[in-house]
């Protein structure tokens, strides 16, 4: 039976019968591999999936490396449910598959894409990139953040509009319907979030998130899918960056969709703004963003343009982020704590970028009723 018909589902699953097949639609030539032992990726939480890494004893030589990241669905009724509504590791495997040699930055390389669309089970091997990890929690200087506003703004330029993204199989849009699935755990994890802790949203910022997003959802994803567009990575943020001697690597591209240009830019902001410096030279990070979308393809934006759609960007984490921070963390001890701090600093910082870019001002036009 062929590999992507038997995958395992789960990295400890993995041994060096399957990897020999698995390997051959990306590496035809490897020379087999002899043992194969997994372990948990250390510091990883996954509430969807399982991250770890698989050591491989070669049968011969190759310039294959001995230790890949594996990444795969974890194997239960509520990440199923997730992973169904948010097509995950469809989005990741497609990103593999059809775009990470076509985008302005270096990702991890592939070494097995395999997936069952009969099963819906999925398993990753991906380069183990050494380097620094980015932390959310520590924050960054201004010139990584230079680096990446590069990067973003050139892929938004080169994607702008682009009819080949469009027409890419397993690209979502806002108006998917898998996605609005997902309409009534937002709804529920908002009124739970609100009960808990009335007083993190302005009065006016939570009467606007709950006429508009979380009590008209489809209206809000349909102006969302109007908005022009390009590809975005829609988890563009310091946890999936890795610093090495040369460059940052970009990471995690289980999120990316057909978007709105604010969607990556805002989170990117938004989450960073831990670093004081970052926001009082946020103008000169916008502006770079604007001269790079430019000469690579994409639009010719004013400043305030571009603040416009920060605006509608950060809506869709200001409205949803209490989704995580209502749910259970897979797991105990110090990485489970650290994902639950994560999901708080994204929503905190969200709504303090959605007072500091007036999102109720640009935004409350489009409400209905």
């Amino acid at each position: 039976m062929a590999a992507n018909e038997t995958i395992p589902t789960s990295v400890a699953g993995l041994d060096a019968a399957w990897l020999n097949e698995a390997l051959l639609p990306l590496q035809p030539d490897h020379p087999g591999v002899a043992t194969a032992r997994t372990e948990p990726m250390p510091g990883i939480v996954g509430a969807l999936g399982e991250v770890g890494l698989v050591h491989i004893t070669w049968e011969g030589d190759t310039d294959l490396p001995s230790t890949m990241v594996a990444k795969c669905p974890l194997d239960d009724d509520m990440a199923r449910l997730y992973n169904s509504v948010m097509q995950n590791y469809t989005r990741e495997a497609g990103f593999y598959r059809d775009l990470a040699s076509e985008v302005p930055m270096r990702v991890p390389r592939c070494f097995v894409n395999a997936e069952s669309g009969a099963k819906d089970s999925h398993m990753l091997l991906i380069e183990k990139i050494e380097g620094i990890d980015g932390d959310i929690l520590q924050g960054t200087d201004f010139d990584t953040m230079v680096e990446l506003v590069t990067k973003m703004a050139k892929m938004h330029g080169q994607f702008w509009m682009s009819d080949d993204i469009a027409n890419l199989p397993w690209m979502l849009d806002w108006n998917a319907e898998s996605l609005k699935l997902g309409i009534p755990i937002t709804q529920e994890s908002w009124s739970a979030f609100q009960t808990a802790e009335p007083s993190v949203y302005s009065d006016e910022l939570k009467a606007f998130c709950e006429a508009g997003w979380i009590n008209d959802t489809e209206h809000w994803l349909d102006l969302y899918t109007a908005r022009p567009w390009t590809f975005t990575h829609m988890d563009y943020e310091l946890d999936n960056t890795i610093t090495t001697p040369d460059e940052t690597v970009i990471l995690d591209w289980q999120t990316c969709l057909k978007s709105l240009p604010g969607t990556d830019l805002a989170w990117l902001l938004s989450s960073s703004s831990n670093n004081t410096e970052i926001v009082e030279r946020e103008s000169e990070l916008i502006d770079h963003y604007r001269k790079v979308l430019h000469e690579s393809g994409g639009p010719d934006w004013s400043h305030d343009r571009v603040i416009e759609d920060l605006a509608w960007g950060v809506l869709y984490p200001t409205a949803c982020q209490p989704v995580p921070n209502t749910q259970p963390v897979a797991g105990e001890g110090a990485a489970a704590d650290r994902a639950r701090a994560r999901f708080r600093a994204f929503l905190d910082r969200a709504v303090d970028a959605a007072e500091r870019w007036d999102l109720v001002g640009h935004c409350s036009g489009e409400l209905r009723g």
